[in-house]
C-alpha cells in the first residue's frame, strides 16, 4: 500500500514539473522569438514572397502577350 501511494505521489510531481518545466520553455522561447525579432523577420520574408510571386506572374503573362 505504501509502495503504490509513493509511485502515485512520485508520478504526480513528475507529471507537474513537465508542466512547469514546459511552461518555462514557452515562456523563454517567446522572450527569445521577441528580442531578435523573428516574428517580425517571417512576416517580411512572407510579403516579399507574394511581391516576388506577383511580379513573376506579370513577367509571365507580359510574356504571353507579346507573343
Amino acid at each position: 500500500m505504501l509502495f503504490d501511494n509513493l509511485i502515485v505521489t512520485s508520478l504526480y510531481y513528475a507529471l507537474f514539473l513537465i508542466f512547469i518545466v514546459s511552461i518555462i520553455f514557452l515562456v523563454i522561447r517567446e522572450i527569445n522569438l521577441w528580442y531578435w525579432r523573428i516574428n517580425e523577420r517571417i512576416e517580411l520574408l512572407e510579403k516579399m514572397t507574394k511581391s516576388l510571386e506577383f511580379l513573376e506572374n506579370e513577367i509571365k503573362n507580359s510574356k504571353k502577350i507579346t507573343k
